[in-house]
This record gives C-alpha cells, sequence and structure tokens, in this order.
C-alpha cells in the first residue's frame, strides 16, 4: 500500500490491523500494488476495494482486479507488515541526467528520450539544478515530486515547454528544496503557478509567497 496524504495523522495500526477502512480515499489517499516497483513508480494500481467493517483489516476484499475474499487480518495468520525505508541515499550517485547545458555539459534529449528516462523516475522526483550564475539561492537545487502515475504525465511539455504549476499543486504534485523532503513529503513549497507558453518549470513557484523571484525557470 502507499499513502499520499499525511501519516502524521493517520492511525496505520487501526486501519491495518482492525477496521481497515479501503471504502474511504481509494485512488485518492492511498492505493494498493503488487510489487515495490510498481508503488514506487505508481503502475498498475489495484481496481477494487472496499472497507468499513469492524475487526476486519487490510486488505478486505480489495483485489488487483475485483473483489477477492477472506485474506484480510486479524484472519490470516502468518502474516507480516513492513515499512519501506531506504538506509542511504546517496543523491549525487543516484541521479540519470536526462538534460544538461553550459556547466553541467550537453545533454539535450528529444521529447521521446526525456519521457522515456523521466517516467521511470523513483517515486516520481525529479531533480533540476542551476548554477549560482544563473539561479536564486532558493532555485539551485530544487525537487518536484508527482503523485500521479507517471504514465500519464508528459515530464518534456511540463518541464521544459509550458510548466503547468497552476494545475494540481499539493495534490498532484508538490516542490521541495531538498531531496531528503521529497522522499518524506516534508516542508513543501507553497506557492506556485504556470501555464504561460514558453515559460517551463518552475515559473515562479517558491518555497513561499513573500520569496517568490521571477525569472527562474527553464525556457
Amino acid at each position: 500500500m502507499k499513502r499520499y496524504d499525511d501519516l502524521t495523522t493517520y492511525n496505520a495500526y487501526q486501519d491495518l490491523t482492525w477496521k481497515w477502512r479501503g471504502d474511504d480515499g481509494f485512488h485518492t489517499k492511498f492505493d494498493l500494488f503488487s510489487s515495490l516497483s510498481d508503488a514506487l513508480t505508481g503502475t498498475n494500481p489495484w481496481t477494487f476495494c472496499d472497507g468499513d467493517d469492524a475487526f476486519v483489516g487490510f486488505p478486505r476484499n480489495c483485489g488487483p482486479s475485483g473483489l477477492t475474499g477472506h485474506n484480510w487480518n486479524p484472519h490470516k495468520p502468518n502474516v507480516r507488515f513492513s515499512v519501506w525505508q531506504p538506509t542511504i541515499y546517496e543523491a549525487d550517485a543516484e541521479w540519470e541526467v536526462i538534460y544538461a547545458t553550459g556547466d553541467y555539459g550537453t545533454k539535450l534529449a528529444d521529447k521521446s528520450t526525456f519521457n522515456t528516462f523521466a517516467r521511470e523516475s523513483s517515486m516520481g522526483i525529479f531533480r533540476r539544478e542551476c548554477t549560482p550564475n544563473s539561479c536564486k539561492a532558493d532555485y539551485r537545487d530544487i525537487y518536484i515530486r508527482r503523485y500521479e502515475p507517471l504514465t500519464n504525465y508528459d515530464p518534456y511539455e511540463d518541464l521544459m515547454v509550458k510548466w503547468r504549476g497552476d494545475v494540481g499543486f499539493h495534490e498532484k504534485f508538490d516542490i521541495f528544496s531538498s531531496f531528503e523532503d521529497a522522499i518524506s513529503g516534508s516542508n513543501p513549497w507553497m506557492y506556485c503557478n504556470g501555464n504561460d507558453n514558453g515559460v517551463g518549470f518552475p515559473r515562479d513557484c517558491a518555497p513561499s509567497t513573500s520569496t517568490k523571484q521571477t525569472g527562474q525557470w527553464i525556457s
């Protein structure tokens, strides 16, 4: 299971072990997947879910393509819950460069190649770096995390050509100032805009309304 809502207010024990609420927020607050790779990329989510029965825990009758009964907790013996927590993030070693110019060298992928690599992003996270002589401090190393499936997302168009920061801010995506914040969902930026032809990511989006800057985008 991958949850998209705020885990600080989520009662995992109650939900998973005693009264699964699969009827509340399926495909909006959470999704279910059959593999870790699918969960990280948001692909192939299960298509059926139910819940709200006392003493019937996760996953009730939820299934990949339809109702699947009698596989819930605490009905099933010999089960184990785990939380995915990678122990070390070596940010510089983990990034696949798909576009670069100037001091970063030259790598100009076409739209098809750019999108192919971008859609393989773990957890839907993209990094935009910019040198001090080109960008102001808040914009030199920033991260966008998309929560929707990347199969239907056009990264090249959105990031490079016409950034749509006006659509889905805090719902479909968030922007962060560090990789650690992007992973944990902490301290997202609070202002975003977009929808101007020829103005790419991140338009005037900023950590706060008072700190927004113009001219920091890809164009």
